[in-house]
């Protein structure tokens, strides 16, 4: 809500509003008869949704699938090995840093891009919890007990 002053010096409080719609052909439509009416609200459409389509897109282009998908392999074998992840808590907690990854459905809003983010962390801090895990005397015969050689080669 804005305020403003009339020309006889009092206070008008203005109201705002803006729709958010998705772009069927139903919503502009529904947008030019609402901004006919009232001419202080602002249709635009949806400039999150063509957002999120674009950033899908993005992460259809070839080298930024891969990247997601490894990122999601990393986030799957830390977060579904239960050693392992106990290992990543427990280094996270020595380093006083780090968080556990994320790890987010194929959706929209851009999740790819903060299942990226979490995996290297505030200030790459995850890379740290990563390599100490993986340079641990115990790491594959210990916390890898179990997992397949090639899974633990990926990672």
């Amino acid at each position: 809500m804005l305020e403003s002053v009339n020309q006889d010096h009092t206070r008008v409080e203005k109201i705002w509003a803006a729709v958010v719609a998705d772009n069927t052909q139903v919503n502009p439509n529904a947008g030019k008869l609402l901004e006919e009416e009232f001419p202080q609200v602002f249709y635009n459409g949806c400039r999150f949704h063509c957002s999120d389509l674009l950033v899908e897109d993005i992460a259809k282009v070839d080298e930024v699938n891969d990247t997601i998908n490894d990122v999601k392999f990393m986030a799957k074998f830390v977060i579904g090995c239960s050693k392992v992840k106990a290992a990543w808590l427990r280094i996270q907690k020595t380093q006083k840093a780090g968080t556990l990854p994320k790890l987010f459905p194929d959706t929209r809003f851009a999740y790819c891009c903060v299942m990226l983010e979490s995996l290297l962390g505030r200030d790459n801090c995850n890379e740290k919890v990563m390599k100490a895990l993986i340079d641990e005397d115990g790491f594959e015969s210990t916390t890898c007990k179990g997992i397949t050689e090639q899974k633990m080669t990926d990672f």
